[in-house]
């Protein structure tokens, strides 16, 4: 489902006075089919992701700005 249409079109309908507020509009617009659980185990997996993650960047920052110095002095296309 497109969630943005979706959004888009309530915002329109409040806007053109078909519902009287947004709750309104998404209460008749939208329906929960699906509901999503946080899982713990998958928590902490990703928070030991997010670590290596975060100090990672700081070991490869100096080889990134070398390969933006490089593409900015370089754009593609250029003659």
């Amino acid at each position: 489902r497109e969630t943005a249409a979706v959004g888009a079109a309530i915002v329109a309908a409040v806007g053109t006075g078909a519902h009287p507020d947004l709750p309104a509009g998404i209460r008749a617009m939208t329906a929960i089919d699906r509901r999503f659980e946080p899982d713990a185990e998958r928590h902490r997996v990703y928070d030991r992701v997010y670590e290596a993650y975060v100090a990672l960047h700081p070991a490869i920052s100096p080889v990134l700005r070398r390969l933006d110095a490089a593409a900015s002095a370089n754009p593609v296309g250029a003659a």
